[in-house]
């Protein structure tokens, strides 16, 4: 439990406070839902559906289990403040959308099993930085589209997450970059004015 927080958790059908409360469907409310500040994705669960936690506007920090490998449309969009994002290490899909306008999100990191970030996935995450990304990805149009950070050392996907970067992974990132599918991809994302290596490859 995190203290002061009020914390949920989520078996893929019900969601309960973790004081002990019975069981409940989840309510698809505003109000509700603003009430939600830590959420827990539990064992068994591989997929969160469409628009589970949309609009949770107080949501500050997700940790999701290892179980877990697809995020859908809408999931998280416009958690306004969400912070926090432990992705499952076995995750291989991250939706249209799925964390649209989480503009308090300050980090994230790609495991090495994802595949595919869909169109708009972080778009409008306008404080994201990168910490790790996979060398064969597919990523779709805008899919970080309207941010204002990238990472403070171009992408690596060779390093753990709790490792630190060295600037020898500028090479890794170009290198990278090439396997990327659409070239409006990081459209809109203002590092890339100061990238030019990233630049020229996308468009390329």
């Amino acid at each position: 439990m995190y203290k002061g927080k009020k914390t949920y958790f989520y078996n893929g059908e019900i969601l309960w406070e973790g004081r002990g409360r019975a069981g409940r469907t989840l309510i698809y409310d505003d109000e509700e839902r603003k009430s939600w500040e830590v959420i827990i994705v539990l064992p068994g669960v591989e997929v969160i559906p469409e628009r589970t936690f949309r609009l949770c506007t107080n949501v500050k920090k997700v940790i999701m289990h290892e179980d877990v490998k697809r995020i859908e449309f809408d999931a998280f969009v416009q958690c306004f403040k969400l912070i926090s994002v432990k992705l499952s290490r076995n995750l291989e899909y991250i939706g249209v959308c799925a964390f649209w306008s989480c503009s308090s999100l300050t980090s994230i990191f790609i495991p090495q099993s994802c595949r595919e970030i869909d169109r708009w996935a972080f778009r409008y995450c306008r404080q994201l930085l990168i910490l790790g990304m996979p060398q064969n990805i597919q990523i779709r149009d805008y899919a970080f589209g309207n941010t204002l950070l990238m990472t403070k050392l171009p992408f690596s996907f060779a390093v753990d997450e709790d490792e630190n970067f060295s600037p020898e992974d500028e090479a890794i990132a170009i290198q990278w970059v090439k396997t990327i599918n659409d070239e409006n991809a990081f459209a809109l994302h203002r590092a890339c004015s100061s990238f030019n290596p990233l630049l020229e490859i996308i468009h390329t």
